[in-house]
């Protein structure tokens, strides 16, 4: 699966309570056995196991990375909506 797949499906992004704008909403949780998991989602391949730290962060940080990139997405896509009056 690629880390755009596991972002789309396992991150919640959602408008603020007043509709102000866009929140992405995360829960990792790191298990005493390796594993990872981002909003129940195994991170990585080895069905998200990483006995080595290092690279537990380097699949972090591209998690990240690809989880702003959808939230921006988002939020311009919003801002164009907004804007046009919602016919794009």
């Amino acid at each position: 699966m690629s880390m755009k797949t596991l972002v789309q499906e396992s991150v919640t992004i959602e408008p603020t309570p007043r509709d102000a704008g866009l929140k992405l909403t995360l829960e990792i949780v790191d298990y005493d056995n390796g594993i990872i998991n981002v909003n129940g989602q195994p991170l990585g391949g080895m069905g998200g196991s990483f006995p080595d730290r290092s690279q537990a962060i380097q699949a972090l940080n591209s998690f990240m990375s690809v989880a702003l990139q959808e939230l921006f997405t988002q939020s311009r896509k919003r801002k164009e909506n907004a804007q046009t009056g919602g016919l794009r």
